[in-house]
């Protein structure tokens, strides 16, 4: 009997909870936004009294705030990728989005599906410029579209380690600029994606100065700009990591590793330099319009600029 009991406890805490809950060691009120007409969005300050907020209304001030939403139909809270769609958290410190993003797009309040489709522009710009932002909301969509996570954590400066990005084929522009700025992230999430768009990965961690290594990019067919600026600027960075794409498309790696100043690159073996290193890392690529300008534009080796296609440098660091 209280074996059953436990696990039917278990099983209950298991569940996914039907809300996003917004933590702060300060008192704090909400400013939520949306653009989508189909949108009905509630707070709640104890999970039991909801309540409706329309866009850019203000909560009372609390510490801990929960929010639930609906979508009628396109499933979304923007209808357009703008800083202006940003949540406003007035007072917050040491902020924790704590939960599924979805729970603000169910088909019902109150609905608790993990995994829905999103549509264009979903959440992009959401948390822009939340610089008391230090827990990133889950993440679980696997179905994307394009711009759905534009700039969602542009300038949050306090955020140190992303959500986690399962989907395995992406859309236009849906990870573009979404970690921009973010100068205290120290880690990456794991980019699974074999499939690309253009755009994808462009600028998506520009200026994350506090960046040692980048993730693997298992990607064998690119997209045109799909890694262009995608780690601009990211001054920690020491290595690149090993592009085993053999066709490339326009622009591809256009700037990825610019201002890079920590990855050291070499034409010939010596001192240090003595880790192989080329694109494509094994077998012979062809090459598209500016697939590789400015590549490595600005890093701190002996070679700085734009590599030549199936031509073997050489890193200090081993490359990954």
């Amino acid at each position: 009997m209280i074996s059953n009991l436990i696990k039917n406890y278990n099983r209950k805490e298991d569940k996914v909870k039907p809300y996003l809950e917004f933590k702060s060691s300060t008192p704090m009120t909400i400013t939520p936004n949306y653009t989508n007409t189909g949108i009905t969005l509630q707070y709640s300050l104890d999970k039991v009294t909801w309540n409706n907020i329309t866009a850019k209304a203000v909560t009372p001030s609390a510490n801990v705030i929960y929010f639930r939403g609906s979508a009628t139909g396109t499933k979304r809270l923007f209808t357009a990728s703008s800083p202006a769609n940003a949540w406003i958290f007035t007072g917050a410190t040491n902020l924790e989005a704590i939960g599924n993003i979805n729970m603000l797009i169910q088909d019902v309040l109150g609905g608790s599906i993990e995994d829905i489709p999103l549509a264009i522009n979903c959440y992009a710009y959401m948390f822009y410029n939340c610089t008391s932002l230090t827990t990133s909301p889950v993440l679980p969509a696997t179905t994307l579209a394009n711009a759905c996570y534009f700039g969602m954590f542009q300038r949050c400066t306090s955020l140190t380690t992303p959500p986690a990005l399962p989907a395995t084929a992406l859309a236009i522009d849906c990870y573009n600029s979404m970690f921009r700025e973010c100068t205290n992230l120290t880690t990456v999430p794991a980019l699974p994606a074999t499939t690309l768009a253009n755009y994808c990965y462009a600028s998506m961690f520009y200026n994350c100065t506090s960046l040692v290594t980048a993730p693997t990019l298992p990607a064998t067919t690119l997209a045109n700009f799909c890694y262009a600026s995608m780690f601009f600027s990211c001054t920690k960075l020491v290595t690149a990591p090993a592009l085993p794409a053999t066709t490339l498309a326009t622009s591809c790696y256009n700037g990825m590793f610019n201002r890079c100043s920590k990855i050291k690159m070499s034409t010939t073996a010596v001192g240090s330099y003595i880790n192989a290193y080329k694109v494509p890392f094994a077998g012979t690529g062809t090459v598209s319009t500016n697939s590789l300008l400015d590549m490595f534009t600005g890093t701190g080796g002996t070679f700085k600029g734009t590599p030549t296609i199936n031509t073997t440098y050489y890193t200090e660091n081993q490359v990954i």
